[in-house]
């Protein structure tokens, strides 16, 4: 059974936590291009908080967003902490140049780059850390949803034969998820929590979300929140079926 730790980042170790920091010492150690999937909600990027505070060895997490481009991915990885990119004068400075100082850094002083939500990079910031793995060896976990895996299954040929080791990290089985969300303060009943695991699985993410939902409803009829409020809530997440299949961990 998975055990408790505090820190900084109170996090319960579960097993989402103890498999992916598992495999970023892998990738570290044999310095490795690997990637770590899941469905969306199990945690993934705590784990990663988790793994940013924990881990023994150099290491930088770059979360991606909708706004993150190639220049910001060089921006995260080339420059030296403090260092601006200059953009305009005598020293302005290129992408080229920011790139140059990424693999020279790298090769120099190596780390492993944990990318958070990878699933949201574009196709040139793909070719961007392939690149800098091809030149430095740099060790590279990728990390998000099933998406990252079929982008780079179908539009990724070059980077996909690089990926030495690849992990599908299941949903949480029941007992895991129980005493997470518990960890998390969110507690419910015997009842509320034999509906809430068949409407969301093992995914603790949108436990949280539904569980929120059914108290706003209960709140506003002045009740306690119980069943009929989380079967209420799930009227609000339409894909529910569709998206507790994915989140049901496999015998």
């Amino acid at each position: 059974m998975a055990t408790v730790e505090v820190l900084p980042r109170a996090v319960f170790v579960n097993p989402v936590v103890n498999h992916l920091l598992a495999m970023a010492a892998r990738t570290w150690k044999q310095r490795w291009i690997t990637t770590f999937t899941g469905p969306t909600g199990i945690g993934k990027s705590v784990a990663i908080g988790y793994a940013d505070a924990t881990l023994e060895f150099p290491h930088k997490v770059v979360k991606c967003r909708q706004v993150t481009t190639r220049y910001t991915i060089l921006r995260d990885i080339g420059l030296d902490q403090g260092q601006k990119w200059k953009t305009h004068g005598r020293n302005w400075m290129s992408s080229a140049d920011v790139y140059e100082q990424a693999v020279e850094r790298a090769a120099k002083a190596p780390y492993l780059l944990i990318v958070d939500e990878a699933d949201r990079l574009r196709a040139d910031c793909f070719e961007i850390l392939r690149d800098i793995w091809d030149e430095a060896r740099l060790p590279i976990m990728l990390v998000g949803n099933e998406v990252l895996r079929d982008k780079i299954n179908r539009q990724h040929e070059r980077l996909f034969r690089r990926i030495r080791a690849r992990f599908e990290q299941e949903p949480l089985r029941q007992a895991d998820m129980r005493q997470t969300l518990e960890f998390m303060g969110l507690k419910a009943s015997d009842e509320e929590f034999e509906l809430l695991w068949k409407l969301v699985g093992g995914s603790p993410g949108f436990a949280d979300a539904l569980l929120e939902t059914a108290q706003q409803i209960a709140d506003s009829h002045g009740v306690k929140r119980d069943v009929s409020a989380l079967l209420g809530g799930a009227k609000y997440f339409p894909t529910l079926g569709k998206f507790q299949n994915r989140c049901t961990p496999k015998d």
